[in-house]
């Protein structure tokens, strides 16, 4: 006696077994991407946040010069002299 049903049932759980890894194959590299997305959105956000940060800490530098004559004069307000000032610039 050929039972026909075995062989079907074994395509069936065999084709069934092989849609299954598909399903997830896809579901992982699904994941896979949108892992890769969250990381570039909030890698963008970071480095947003570095720069603002960065140009507001520039802006609130205070910088105060005191500048004192090399001899000093009693009360003389005629006294002329110069001064020349250098600052680094940051590259």
């Amino acid at each position: 006696m050929i039972d026909l049903d075995e062989h079907n049932h074994q395509s069936a759980e065999s084709d069934t077994t092989a849609h299954d890894r598909l399903v997830v194959r896809q579901k992982m590299t699904l994941r896979l991407v949108a892992a890769f997305v969250v990381g570039v959105v909030l890698g963008g956000f970071g480095v947003s946040q570095l720069r603002d940060s960065r140009d507001q800490r520039e802006r609130n530098v205070v910088v105060a010069f005191v500048a004192f004559p090399q001899s000093a004069d009693s009360g003389s307000a005629a006294s002329e002299g110069s001064v020349r000032l250098s600052v680094p610039h940051r590259v």
